[in-house]
């Protein structure tokens, strides 16, 4: 046809290791590769969320949520929640706004 297999296609890269040799837990790298079908704006971005406990701070929840979201499962949230986030009244609900087209 008119495209391959990769066109309609998300490969999710975790490392089984956070920000450093012993890590804290605080960063945590995970690489997306998509298709030119898939709903996600990706092209060439690299982006970093504000820290923990900042405004506009994201949990891999909330990555989970996004792409559950774009493959047509509508969630508010994956897993369980942030209770120091929640305290601090800082928002973890719904997909990352950005990643969508």
């Amino acid at each position: 046809g008119d495209g391959n297999m990769f066109d309609n296609t998300l490969i999710c890269y975790l490392t089984d290791c956070g920000e450093k040799h012993h890590p804290e837990g605080v960063e945590w790298p995970f690489v997306l590769f998509s298709g030119k079908n898939v709903p996600f704006n990706l092209k060439g971005q690299y982006q970093r969320f504000p820290a923990y406990m900042s405004k506009g701070h994201k949990t891999l929840g909330n990555l989970y949520t996004s792409v559950l979201n774009a493959f047509g499962n509508p969630i508010e949230h994956y897993g369980g929640m942030d209770v120091a986030l929640e305290k601090n009244k800082i928002d973890q609900h719904g997909a990352i706004k950005g990643l969508f087209f």
